[in-house]
């Protein structure tokens, strides 16, 4: 069967890999197998030396079909820290830093001469979820968080705006929908309303939330409108905003217990469903067909961690995902349907941002693979430093 995205699924899902060291290797133990610990590269570079968890060494092919690269030996030097990878760059011990930056962070940056920021637009996004089952028991609905009015009130007391502006400045923008600066159906996205505290506090009231005992805390049949809000420690953004958006419902009666998590624990537990609220972050496909990944009913035993399930929304997705001509109004529909369900609070999309030593040439970053053009990069011949000359890779 043809349709519109089919060359798109044949390049970008599925890389070519080599048969000459794969083929002997049974599909469930890939992901184990000496290969995939020690894997070679198949582009301009090759991996010479893998660290997991400390550093990764690519060295140049000279042969590379579309010409050798400029940039002989590069090292990825991972750093769990963000102050740690923030000052590894202030201090010349790196020459580029990939993160989403913080307001507050620019004036460190830009008092180093030899510093500059280049950005992108991303496929980016940061939402607040809802988990439609009970945290730790998707047998049950979730007591709180399964009914839409709850949703549209919490999404109605979110001031994205703000949080853009006070953290973000530039380096992000807020968003309708799943969909980040790069993505093309971001435009179609119907435009989502402003935050108002009091209208969130009427819908609580409709759905029959209200503060019995005077506690500033709403309350039905006794339970308190109380919540846990999960998000990984080490993750800038989200750590950054965790704490507004609990300020921002506990103004209209939500209380928020903030749930600091390492990553991996994070991960384990957003998979499980052991979550009331998390707070998520993704780079979704540059086609809006990912969708049915995450938000789809077929996807609840995949990406759809929050079980949001709604066979109309699955509907309009197939019809604007096969849609041959004209797109603007499938994809509006279909989005338009998402946001009245609530499953998630769309905040923001993040700029895609390096942070890099100025006597790099001909950079380009691309919002599909951040260093995919890594190999056409150069250095100035009459700025280079001590590592360019061969006692130390660019880092």
């Amino acid at each position: 069967r043809a349709y519109p995205e089919q060359f798109y699924d044949a390049t970008w899902h599925a890389p070519p890999l080599p048969a000459h060291l794969i083929d002997t290797i049974p599909a469930q133990r890939l992901a184990e197998s000496p290969w995939a610990q020690a894997p070679i590269g198949s582009g301009p570079y090759r991996i010479v030396r893998r660290e997991p968890g400390r550093q990764l060494e690519l060295a140049a092919v000279p042969k590379f079909f579309l010409g050798a690269p400029k940039l002989e030996r590069v090292i990825f030097v991972v750093a769990g820290d963000a102050e740690a990878q923030l000052n590894l760059i202030l201090s010349g011990g790196g020459d580029g830093l990939q993160n989403h930056l913080l307001l507050s962070s620019i004036p460190r940056v830009i008092a180093v001469p030899s510093l500059r920021i280049v950005t992108s637009p991303s496929y980016n996004v940061v939402f607040l979820l809802f988990n439609q089952r009970a945290n730790g028991d998707r047998s049950k609905p979730h007591p709180i968080l399964s009914n839409v009015l709850v949703r549209r009130a919490i999404a109605l007391a979110i001031d994205r705006d703000r949080i853009v502006k006070a953290l973000f400045g530039p380096y992000a923008a807020t968003t309708n929908g799943p969909f980040g600066l790069a993505s093309w159906v971001r435009p179609l996205a119907p435009k989502l309303p402003s935050a108002d505290p009091a209208a969130a506090r009427r819908i609580l009231r409709e759905a029959g939330w209200t503060d019995t005992d005077g506690d500033g805390i709403l309350d039905k049949n006794g339970q308190p409108l109380m919540l846990q809000l999960q998000y990984p420690g080490s993750n800038v953004p989200r750590v950054a905003v965790a704490p507004v958006i609990q300020e921002m419902l506990r103004a209209v009666g939500i209380k928020v217990e903030l749930v600091r998590l390492e990553g991996r624990v994070w991960f384990d537990r957003r998979k499980k469903g052991q979550f009331d609220l998390d707070l998520s972050q993704t780079t979704f496909d540059p086609t809006p067909a990912g969708l049915v990944q995450s938000w789809t009913c077929a996807g609840r035993s995949g990406g759809n961690v929050a079980q949001w399930c709604s066979p109309t929304f699955d509907s309009l997705l197939t019809r604007a995902i096969n849609t041959t001509s004209a797109p603007d109004k499938p994809w509006a529909d279909a989005i338009r349907v998402l946001q009245n369900e609530a499953p998630a609070v769309f905040l923001f999309t993040p700029m895609l941002s390096i942070v890099l030593h100025d006597r790099y040439r001909n950079v380009t970053v691309s919002p599909e693979r951040t260093w995919g053009l890594l190999w056409q990069w150069s250095v100035d011949p009459k700025r280079r430093i001590a590592r360019d000359d061969g006692s130390g890779p660019a880092r």
